[in-house]
């Protein structure tokens, strides 16, 4: 996979600082020493550091059950035409990954944390045809690959910026093969009291003086953004980069207060 990807360009590490990616990879190392699974899957009635935390089994079965709904939209839009290889771009430690392993000739799964790329490479030692790297900056913009499936879930909510976010989703469409499938989430709109993220604010102040990330996350204090965007201007964006949106689907999985969005797309 590295060698197929070329050089960075100027304008390329111009867009590596619009991304943050320091700041971001960071974040993730932190999340994925402390609770690599709630980092990941933060859920109601999954607390930190309590009662109720993610097990091994309830963990990768939340997967399954995402690889099962996954399935059924591929077999509902006759996507991809073809199975040969798969994309996740933000694996974490892998619970998807290993299901798209069974169903494509070849799956990456590439995350920014090398922490959560270890531990993947640990939890899913006994899966074949999987290759789990850690990405560098802009690695999207300088891979010359391409793919049947990309899928990128709980991952662009947690970017810095609109910019960023349409970065990545310019570089999915552009990776993704003719009769090929792109899926991706994101959530919409968000009320004020959670895009001020007081608590992610407070992490850094406290990190900059020296915490211990395990602490600050006992109480309550996490370092990873969130933002959302209207399926209107995500919509917008796809039919400006040439692919057709085949469907928008909501998702509860990020409570009452914000909608998700699952995006269907091919080109």
């Amino acid at each position: 996979m590295k060698g197929d990807c070329v050089t960075l360009t100027r304008l390329d590490m111009v867009q590596e600082k619009e991304l943050r990616w320091p700041l971001l990879q960071e974040s993730w190392d932190d999340l994925a020493e402390v609770d690599a699974f709630w980092g990941i899957l933060a859920e109601r009635g999954k607390k930190r550091y309590h009662r109720g935390r993610w097990t091994y089994g309830e963990f990768f079965e939340r997967g399954r059950l995402c690889a099962v709904r996954l399935v059924q939209a591929m077999w509902e839009l006759g996507l991809p035409v073809k199975r040969r290889r798969a994309l996740e771009f933000g694996c974490g430690v892998g619970r998807l990954a290993r299901h798209l392993a069974s169903m494509f000739d070849q799956c990456v799964a590439v995350d920014i944390s090398a922490v959560m790329i270890n531990r993947a490479r640990t939890l899913n030692e006994s899966v074949p045809n999987v290759e789990f790297e850690q990405i560098e900056p802009a690695w999207l913009a300088s891979c010359s690959e391409s793919f049947d499936l990309i899928t990128s879930l709980l991952v662009l909510q947690h970017q810095p910026s609109r910019d960023a976010i349409a970065f990545y989703i310019r570089h999915f469409v552009r990776l993704l093969v003719p009769g090929g499938l792109l899926v991706f989430q994101l959530a919409g709109h968000l009320p004020w009291w959670r895009r001020i993220q007081i608590r992610r604010r407070l992490y850094w102040l406290l990190r900059q003086l020296h915490f211990r990330p395990d602490g600050l996350y006992r109480r309550s204090l996490y370092p990873i953004s969130m933002r959302g965007e209207s399926p209107d201007w995500v919509r917008e964006l796809l039919d400006k980069e040439g692919a057709r949106t085949l469907r928008v689907q909501p998702e509860s999985g990020l409570g009452r207060s914000s909608g998700s969005y699952w995006y269907f797309v091919s080109r």
